[in-house]
């Protein structure tokens, strides 16, 4: 498990790499917080994410919420595993869109 965040100058950049789940939750909400207060857009890598259990799914829709309300742009990054993509299948997520292009932002 791995959680990295990165700032460019113009966006933030979080990546999520193994199995997410409760044991990185506060590390995780700590990071978006951070990218938050940063004043940036935020990009977060799911490629390396091999899975996401409900805790960091309650994160991830709270943060495009937060990015929203503050006029800033997030983008989730793909390819998804099918492990990813089942899980937000499963917690009714899909209406947050996923990109496929590196150089991709698009309004949360």
């Amino acid at each position: 498990m791995a959680l990295i965040l990165e700032t460019d100058g113009m966006l933030s950049h979080l990546r999520l790499e193994g199995a997410m789940n409760i044991a990185v939750a506060a590390e995780l909400k700590a990071m978006l917080l951070e990218a938050l207060d940063s004043g940036l857009g935020l990009r977060i890598d799911l490629e390396k994410a091999r899975d996401l259990d409900i805790c960091v799914l309650q994160l991830l829709w709270c943060a495009e919420r937060q990015w929203r309300l503050a006029n800033r742009g997030l983008a989730l990054q793909g390819p998804l595993t099918d492990a990813v993509a089942a899980s937000f299948a499963n917690a009714g997520m899909e209406s947050l869109s996923i990109t496929r292009p590196a150089n991709a932002l698009c309004e949360g």
